[in-house]
């Protein structure tokens, strides 16, 4: 509501409670605009125009406000029983904080030489399908957060104890996840 020579009362109010006789926390907001009449646009102006603006200028900060306050509302219901409003475990969505991050290992399959490699199958793990690593086909860690195709799958590979080696007997993988 907006006239000529006047203005929008700003009358935002936000309270954050519970929701009487249902489940979670609710947001009850109001949005107040009325516009002044003459007496009062001349006592206002007096004091520095009494926190007036154009109604048309508030528009952007309400949508603004609720979308968020649409989103807050979701997120916290997640986490409580939509029949009794009892709490429950939130389960946030996924995020795998690894993909595409740096990876390093003290160790590949492959190198310093190419060396053979089998990997066991079935439930007592009989079944061996072996293959050569070398450092051109090292299975390195970068593999172990790329993209997964069933495709084309993609692993990392430590060294082989097949030959009865055990040095060494701990490989080091580090992630930088950027902080």
């Amino acid at each position: 509501m907006w006239s000529p020579g006047g203005g929008c009362r700003r009358s935002l109010n936000l309270h954050f409670s519970p929701k009487k006789g249902s489940s979670g926390w609710s947001w009850v907001w109001g949005w107040g605009a009325s516009v002044a009449s003459g007496r009062e646009r001349e006592a206002e102006a007096a004091v520095g125009g009494g926190g007036r603006v154009p109604c048309i200028a508030m528009a952007p900060v309400l949508v603004v406000l609720l979308l968020s306050l649409c989103g807050a509302q979701a997120a916290m219901d997640s986490c409580y029983e939509p029949a009794t409003g009892r709490a429950q475990r939130c389960m946030p969505e996924f995020c795998n904080a690894a993909f595409g991050r740096t990876v390093l290992a003290s160790h590949v399959c492959g190198s310093p030489g190419p060396e053979e490699f089998c990997l066991q199958t079935g439930v007592t793990g009989v079944t061996k399908s072996c293959h050569l690593c070398d450092a051109h086909d090292s299975h390195n860690a970068s593999l172990l957060n790329d993209f997964h195709s069933e495709e084309e799958p993609t692993w990392w590979q430590s060294p082989s104890m097949l030959h009865g080696i055990q040095f060494p007997n701990s490989v080091n993988l580090t992630l930088h996840l950027g902080e």
